[in-house]
């Protein structure tokens, strides 16, 4: 419900422009206890935690109907509240996640974990040099991705 008032709320804020500013969205929101993921749209969202986890979202990726926020209605938003510490949360637009192949994410996770605790900056430069240099074929979607990692709690 509280996402679905965002929507309606973000898209008051627009008279006649509002197909300008159309974008997917993705979101990670945290409480004491919880987190919620969720999207509005195409890309990607997992974690890794004790077991890898593919949000709901992730399982049309490759669709050729894109839900955004100005298309979406309240019962195509997903959401899905998960409780897991300490893990690694991935999130990533469509210009990157249509060339992952999914059954290759856990491995991928799982690398990112290690690369994380090894050298936090040293892998911050690798994923940006993965960003720069990814090649995209036959689309120039944007390639906009966001890793969240939560050691647990002290």
């Amino acid at each position: 419900k509280h996402i679905w008032s965002f929507v309606k709320i973000w898209r008051n804020k627009f008279r006649n422009s509002m197909k300008d500013y159309d974008t997917t969205l993705q979101w990670i929101i945290f409480t004491n206890e919880h987190y919620f993921v969720g999207s509005i749209g195409d890309g990607l969202a997992c974690s890794k935690g004790k077991s890898f986890y593919l949000f709901p979202q992730a399982k049309q990726l490759f669709s050729n109907l894109t839900v955004s926020l100005t298309g979406c209605t309240e019962s195509s938003i997903q959401l899905t509240k998960r409780i897991s510490e300490p893990m690694l949360l991935l999130t990533a637009t469509d210009g990157i996640s249509n060339d992952l192949k999914i059954e290759n994410l856990p491995q991928m996770l799982r690398y990112m974990e290690q690369q994380i605790l090894l050298d936090a900056v040293a892998f911050q430069q690798e994923l940006r040099s993965w960003v720069k240099n990814w090649e995209t074929v036959k689309h120039t979607d944007d390639r906009t991705i966001g890793i969240l990692f939560i050691k647990g709690r002290e």
